[in-house]
């Protein structure tokens, strides 16, 4: 039996934890590797946490610190999605070079094809990346998808990977030197040779890529029921080149709208210029306005031909996925399910891409206290057999929450020791007289930090002491 979190701290004597394990957060400090802490669940992104949150945790953390998230998608065991980049505000490029070397290394034990991400921060450029082995892939107009393949050709580890390894093979005076291959004559300074690995002068993570957020995406899953293969093969590849032809079309047609733009903006000087000259006479003027009228109405076609093969494009693709197989959905589905659940003096509302079920800390424990109070037990199960028949194996978070007033008392430190403890106490329950598994669960303490309400009546103060069930899209079945 292996635990829901493990932690990996050597890449060769641990090559069988990380190649089992499929959800991991690579930590480097300071140019070298704290540990890759192993979770059960992947990374989950959501907007607030791509726009304020991270930025924030960069500005208030401090030290020369970066976690990498990375996730192997069920189903494509294949390929590995680097998911979320934090960095705190001292971070050099060294250090984040370091974290994506230590993923190369990952992907070489766990034998995957390629490595893909969407590179959702401008400031990390396609020409970085370049040099870093990442190439663009799917070309999209809201995306930057990049991806590094490998495909049985791993190339030697550099940079923090390298030294990691290399630490392994002292005993033998081995040593991989920059360009991968191994140096036999080298027997000291292993930590200055491998740091030459890296520009000698470390750049603000700041200036170089702020909060860097790489969002991964799944590779498209080709499958085929009743159709033949081959056949489905062969009409995707044309569907492809269609698909690619009509984007030439459109970038072409893009290209005369920017010429007609920019040949108008001329026109309009030109008429500026005669105007403040007055040597221009009224049919010369007319003249102007005519041709600029043509351009104009030019320019209105021309991108009424772009906005129909961008259309056209969008039902190409629409019909690929649905040639192959693939389909994409939102996850609608928790919102279509939301009336089911309807008990009395509990809460339902969704918040995104999840539903939170509240369930009121006084109807549920004794004040400043986390054990049930009679009653309790019998509306906590009553929820968890509508979960179970509504969202069966979805991920449940237990989060706890308290109001604002200060802890009396010795049997908590603080709101927080006590939001745990009451969420503890609803999970013990759980998986104990319910059909709920342990592992859809996971336990998470707020405190005071997110009240539904303000704090200043006792009617918020109320409101806010509660435990809320948060189902999440993702189900322990990968479907």
């Amino acid at each position: 039996m292996h635990g829901l979190f493990e932690a990996a701290y050597d890449l060769t004597q641990d090559a069988e934890v990380l190649r089992r394990r499929r959800y991991g957060v690579i930590e480097v400090l300071d140019d070298q590797l704290v540990g890759i802490w192993l979770r059960p669940w992947p990374k989950w992104i959501s907007l607030p946490e791509s726009t304020f949150l991270g930025r924030g945790f960069h500005r208030r953390r401090e030290g020369n610190h970066c976690w990498l998230y990375y996730n192997q998608p069920r189903g494509h065991s294949s390929y590995l999605t680097l998911k979320y980049v934090l960095s705190a505000r001292d971070t050099t490029l060294s250090t984040f070079r370091g974290a994506l070397t230590v993923l190369d290394e990952i992907a070489r034990i766990k034998r995957s094809n390629a490595l893909l991400c969407d590179a959702s921060n401008l400031r990390i450029s396609d020409r970085l990346l370049k040099r870093w082995g990442w190439e663009p892939h799917l070309a999209s107009r809201w995306h930057r998808h990049h991806i590094k393949r490998f495909y049985g050709e791993y190339a030697a580890p550099s940079g923090l990977a390298a030294r990691l390894l290399a630490g392994n093979e002292v005993e033998q005076g081995v040593f991989w030197d920059e360009s991968g291959e191994s140096d036999p004559t080298a027997e000291t300074g292993l930590v200055a040779h491998a740091g030459a690995l890296y520009d000698p002068e470390p750049v603000s993570m700041w200036r170089c890529c702020s909060k860097a957020m790489l969002i991964a995406f799944a590779p498209l899953m080709l499958v085929g029921c009743a159709d033949n293969p081959l056949v489905l093969q062969s009409q995707l590849q044309t569907l492809q080149q269609q698909q690619m032809t009509l984007a030439q079309e459109n970038q072409e047609l893009r290209g005369r709208a920017a010429t007609l733009d920019r040949d108008n903006q001329e026109l309009e000087q030109m008429l500026a210029q005669q105007r403040q000259k007055g040597l221009v006479n009224e049919e010369q003027v007319a003249a102007l306005r005519d041709q600029l009228r043509s351009t104009t109405a030019q320019l209105a076609q021309v991108k009424q031909e772009s906005d129909e093969l961008s259309q056209q494009a969008q039902t190409m693709m629409a019909s690929t996925q649905k040639r192959v197989g693939t389909s994409i959905t939102a996850n609608s589905s928790l919102r279509r399910n939301l009336p089911a659940i309807d008990i009395q003096g509990v809460e339902v509302r969704s918040d995104g891409d999840v539903v939170r079920i509240e369930l009121p800390g006084d109807k549920l424990f004794m004040t400043g206290a986390a054990q049930l109070q009679p009653g309790a037990s019998q509306l906590i199960e009553s929820v968890s057999q509508q979960i179970t028949q509504t969202y069966p194996n979805h991920f449940i978070g237990l989060e706890g929450h308290t109001d604002s007033d200060p802890i009396n008392g010795a049997a908590w430190a603080n709101n927080h020791q006590l939001s745990v403890a009451r969420a503890m106490t609803v999970y013990n329950l759980l998986i104990s007289r319910t059909m709920i598994k342990p592992d859809q669960l996971f336990v998470v303490g707020h405190g005071p930090n997110h009240p539904v309400v303000s704090n200043a009546t006792p009617e918020g103060k109320a409101r806010n002491r509660r435990v809320e069930l948060v189902i999440y899209p993702e189900r322990t079945d990968g479907r």
